[in-house]
């Protein structure tokens, strides 16, 4: 069995990508949902995958307190917490 880390850095590569002018923010939002709702992460532990997401994933890529900024928002969000834990 995966732990939750391996298993939302698993999902997050297949997340599309986050391109600007392209739907960039919503896809990156996204992203940040499926960590802190999706698998029910404390921010602190989703910032790692996050960023590391961000540099294969967003172009271009966001900066350290955009991230930040987009968990915060997704952590506020109406998604149901832990929505993909039983997937």
């Amino acid at each position: 069995m995966h732990s939750i880390s391996e298993r939302a850095a698993a999902y997050l590569e297949k997340v599309p990508p986050a391109i600007a002018g392209s739907g960039g923010h919503a896809a990156t939002f996204n992203a940040a949902a499926v960590l802190v709702r999706g698998f029910a992460m404390p921010e602190a532990d989703a910032f790692p995958l996050f960023m590391a997401w961000n540099q294969t994933h967003c172009q271009p890529p966001w900066s350290e307190s955009e991230l930040r900024h987009k968990l915060n928002s997704a952590a506020n969000s109406t998604r149901p917490l832990g929505y993909l834990l039983n997937d």
